[in-house]
């Protein structure tokens, strides 16, 4: 994402400030448009793949636990703080299909059955705007308790600070 900002801030600083003919300002304009485009393309691909794993490990790992979906939307945090955390690998795909110990139990189960919308809307809420109320070193959802100590439990399962 910030490849394009900057690469929009070089376009409109180049547009303002050079004295280019027309000809090579269309050509610029053309040349960056299709890169943008291009870029945008990707990032909306990549959106998309990792909001479907999140949806996923949301519905299968916690879904039906409770009426409020906190447990699920906190599992979410939890892939997402694991992501942001240097001892886990940086995306979506690798945390979730890490080797044992870490290993998400229901990765097998991914992408073999229909998934709630709602699952989806949580994914999406939660990649945009995270969850401010889950602690950013909890990093362990599990049934049993784990890392340096519990921040919460719920519905059977222990939130754990790295």
């Amino acid at each position: 994402m910030k490849k394009i900002s900057i690469l929009v801030l070089i376009f409109v600083m180049f547009l303002g400030t050079t004295n280019a003919n027309a000809s090579t300002k269309n050509k610029f304009i053309k040349r960056t448009a299709k890169y943008l485009c291009q870029e945008a393309k990707k990032i909306l691909k990549d959106f998309k793949y990792n909001r479907d794993l999140l949806a996923n490990v949301i519905y299968h790992e916690n879904w039906y636990t409770d009426k409020e979906k906190k447990t699920a939307r906190w599992t979410g945090a939890v892939v997402l703080n694991r992501v942001a955390s240097p001892n886990f690998p940086n995306t979506i795909e690798g945390v979730l299909y890490q080797k044992h110990p870490i290993q998400y139990s229901t990765t097998s189960k991914f992408f073999t059955e229909e998934i709630p919308q709602e699952c989806y809307d949580m994914a999406t809420e939660l990649l945009l705007h995270g969850a401010p109320e889950v602690p950013k070193n909890v990093v362990y959802q599990a049934t049993f308790k784990q890392g340096s100590g519990e921040w919460k439990r719920l519905n059977g399962e222990s939130f754990c600070y790295e």
